[in-house]
């Protein structure tokens, strides 16, 4: 018989257990793993008031059968009003319910019916592919169960096939025009020094790289003043720092750099796992721009990657043009937002959501933008008197 569980703390389901059901899940992501999401609640979930663990299992008898890994958090601008969320929502680039193959529908079913029970203002389901099973539940469906639900399209992940691919046959597939881009800058830069590319799979990388790394970070992005670094924060370069040495353990993280003449000048924090690489935090030294380093990047790693075997190459979310210079291949990513409210309070929820959405991707960027500007205006105000 099928039980449904809270859990509020990560030690209670142990990484082993978590790990044997999500081997036997449709859905199987690095941003799923327990390695994944017990260090991002770490750094960003654990000390905060606004944030609890809502993580609920299905069991069937002794044995684990599902995981639902969701938070709960409570935002000012909604009168702390509990949100279920992903644990992770917002970085973690796919999302889904870990559910054992074989028993996917009685234990999804299992795990609506327990948050519809539930009292919150929303459920808050981000960055679920096209083939997820909670997606197809949904999709067409504006009262599943006990739950009024809104399907969004958010995004679209564009990826690179690479199965049967090996030895960089795959680069037929690529645009002259690029091919000839990335040889051409490579024989520029070769005149100034030799050229190498390495990559860190199974060591994670020192504490002097990681801090060269992060400052280049930081300084691409305030020269070419797009957004702010999230290495600015302390709580990010904990994350990183963390995330690598738990996934060096496994043989997950690939930590790659190109550099000339011994000086790192692009970098790529991302992973590897089920036969895919995930192409997450790169960044390159602006003065080397001219020579578009990171394109030089990304082929020494998908060469790397098709030689070593994978099936894929996935640039995750976002669509900017360097991304669809490799690939006209997508996968779509749904947000889906449910309500066991009336039709007229979820519609204000609707609102409210919104509401919070522009604080957080337009509000706020401003005013970290603002804040530090005030902060030197003031203090050359008051060394002035």
């Amino acid at each position: 018989m099928l039980k449904v569980r809270e859990i509020n703390d990560f030690k209670f389901i142990g990484r082993n257990s978590w790990s044997n059901v999500l081997k036997l899940s449709l859905q199987n992501y690095i941003f799923q793993t327990y390695e994944y999401l017990s260090t991002w609640w770490d750094n960003f979930g654990k000390n905060r008031h606004d944030r609890q663990l809502f993580i609920l299992i299905v069991e069937d008898g002794s044995s684990l059968a599902a995981i639902a890994p969701l938070m709960i958090i409570r935002h000012p601008l909604l009168g702390n009003q509990p949100i279920i969320q992903f644990i992770g929502t917002d970085i973690c680039d796919y999302m889904d319910f870990i559910i054992d193959a074989e028993r996917y529908e009685d234990c999804l079913l299992k795990i609506l019916e327990y948050l519809s029970r539930i009292k919150y203002l929303e459920l808050d389901l981000r960055y679920l592919p096209d083939n997820s099973g909670v997606f197809n539940y949904f999709n067409g469906k504006k009262l599943a169960g006990a739950l009024y639900s809104q399907i969004r399209q958010v995004d679209n992940c564009p990826y690179v096939k690479l199965e049967n691919k090996q030895n960089g046959a795959f680069d037929k597939n690529l645009s002259r025009r690029l091919l000839t881009e990335i040889k051409r800058n490579e024989k520029k830069l070769e005149l100034r020094g030799r050229l190498a590319f390495k990559s860190l799979i199974n060591n994670a990388p020192s504490k002097d790289i990681l801090a060269e790394y992060f400052n280049m970070h930081v300084r691409k992005w305030s020269v070419y003043n797009a957004k702010y670094s999230q290495f600015q924060y302390k709580c990010w370069r904990d994350f990183i720092g963390s995330l690598c040495v738990s996934l060096a353990e496994r043989g997950w993280l690939d930590f790659s750099y190109v550099e000339l003449n011994k000086k790192r000048i692009a970098y790529h924090f991302g992973f590897r796992y089920n036969y895919k690489f995930y192409y997450y935090m790169p960044t390159f030294d602006p003065e080397f721009a001219a020579y578009s380093p990171s394109k030089t990047l990304i082929m020494k790693m998908l060469e790397h990657s098709a030689s070593d075997g994978l099936e894929e190459f996935d640039f995750l979310r976002g669509c900017e043009p360097y991304k669809l210079a490799w690939t006209s291949q997508m996968r779509p990513v749904f947000n889906i937002y449910c309500y066991s409210k009336p039709k007229l309070l979820r519609y204000s929820g609707i609102l409210r959501r919104k509401a919070m959405d522009c604080f957080a991707h337009d509000i706020k960027p401003k005013l970290k933008e603002i804040i530090p500007l005030m902060n030197i205006w003031y203090s050359k105000k008051r060394n002035s008197q």
